[in-house]
C-alpha cells in the first residue's frame, strides 16, 4: 500500500450514514425503546443497504470496464463455466447409473435363485405318491449346489419326508398358506418356499450367508442385507442377519479403473417374512457397494 495515499472525502450521504450508525448503535446499546429509535435504527439500515448497493454497482463496473477484462468475464460464463457443469453432470449421470444397475443385478439374480427354490418345492406337489421320497432326495442333491445348507421336507398321507435324512426342520405355524422369498427365523435370514395342497405340504429353506450374496454377481463389490424398520409401524419383531455375518470379512470393493471411477452406494428395499408372525413383512435394505 502506498502510504502516501489519500482517502477520498466522504459524501453528504456517507457522513448522515456514519452519524446515523453511530446514533442507532447507542440506542440500542441502551436498551431504547419507541418510535423515534426505531425510526433512527431503520433510516441507518436503510441508507447502510442503499449504500453498499451503490458501492457493489460501481465495484462492478469498474472490474468490466476495460474491453480485456469484458472479453473474461464473458469467457467465463460462455466457455468455462459450461463445460464445467457438463463435466459434473456426466459424471454424476453415471453415479446414478452405476447405482440402478448395481441394484437392479443383483435384485434380478435373487429373485431368480428364490424362484428356482420355489419350482423345487413345487415340483414335489406334481409328483406320484410313490416318487416323492425320491423327488425330495434328488431335489436336495441338486439345489445343495447352489445354495448350501439346502433343507425340504415334505408329507403327505404315507408320512413325512426330509432332505437330508437328520435334517431338523419343521413346517411353519399355522397360518401360512402359498409363499415364497425371505423370512426371519431365530434372528437369521433364510430363502424359502412354502406350497400347501390338501394333504400335502412341503418347505424348502436355505440360510442366506455373506457368501450367496457376494456369489449373486461376483466380484460386483459387498452386498449386503440390513434390517429397515418402518418409521410408521410399530416394529415388535428383532433384527434379523445373514447366517455368517461377524464371522467372516465382508467383500471388499474392487478398485477403481480410473480416477473417474468412484464408488458408490446404492439399495432397495426388499420385503422379508417373519416366521412366527404370518402373513406380516418388514421391509430390509439390499445394499450395493460397488
Amino acid at each position: 500500500m502506498n502510504p502516501g495515499r489519500k482517502w477520498p472525502a466522504l459524501t453528504l450521504l456517507e457522513k448522515v450514514f456514519f452519524g446515523l450508525a453511530a446514533l442507532a448503535g447507542a440506542l440500542w446499546l441502551a436498551g431504547a425503546q419507541g418510535f423515534a429509535p426505531g425510526l433512527v435504527i431503520f433510516a441507518a439500515v436503510a441508507l447502510g443497504a442503499w449504500l453498499g448497493l451503490r458501492l457493489l454497482l460501481a465495484a462492478i463496473r469498474r472490474s468490466i470496464w476495460r474491453l480485456r477484462n469484458r472479453l473474461i468475464v464473458t469467457y467465463v460464463f460462455i466457455a468455462f463455466v459450461p463445460v464445467i457443469l457438463i463435466l459434473f453432470l456426466a459424471q454424476l449421470g453415471a453415479s446414478v447409473i452405476a447405482q440402478q444397475v448395481g441394484v437392479y443385478l443383483v435384485n434380478s439374480e435373487l429373485d431368480r435363485r428364490l424362484l428356482f427354490i420355489r419350482s423345487g418345492a413345487a415340483g414335489y406337489l406334481r409328483v406320484p405318491a410313490e416318487s416323492r421320497q425320491a423327488f425330495l432326495q434328488r431335489n436336495g442333491t441338486f439345489t445343495r449346489e447352489r445354495f448350501p445348507g439346502f433343507e425340504i421336507i415334505g408329507r403327505d398321507e404315507a408320512g413325512v419326508y426330509r432332505f437330508p435324512p437328520d435334517s431338523q426342520l419343521s413346517f411353519p405355524p399355522d397360518g401360512w398358506d402359498e409363499t415364497h422369498g425371505l423370512v426371519a427365523k431365530d434372528g437369521l435370514l433364510y430363502a424359502w418356499a412354502h406350497r400347501r395342497q390338501g394333504p400335502l405340504q412341503v418347505l424348502a429353506m436355505a440360510p442366506i450367508t455373506r457368501h450367496f450374496l457376494s456369489d449373486l454377481v461376483p466380484d460386483l463389490g459387498s452386498i449386503d442385507l440390513v434390517w429397515f424398520p418402518d418409521p410408521d409401524k410399530t416394529n415388535r419383531s428383532r433384527r434379523a442377519r445373514p447366517h455368517d455375518e461377524g464371522l467372516t470379512e465382508a467383500p471388499r470393493v474392487p478398485p477403481g479403473a480410473n480416477f473417474l471411477d468412484r464408488t458408490v452406494l446404492w439399495g432397495t428395499a426388499i420385503p422379508v417374512s417373519l416366521w412366527n408372525e404370518p402373513r406380516k413383512q418388514e421391509n430390509y435394505l439390499l445394499s450395493v457397494h460397488t
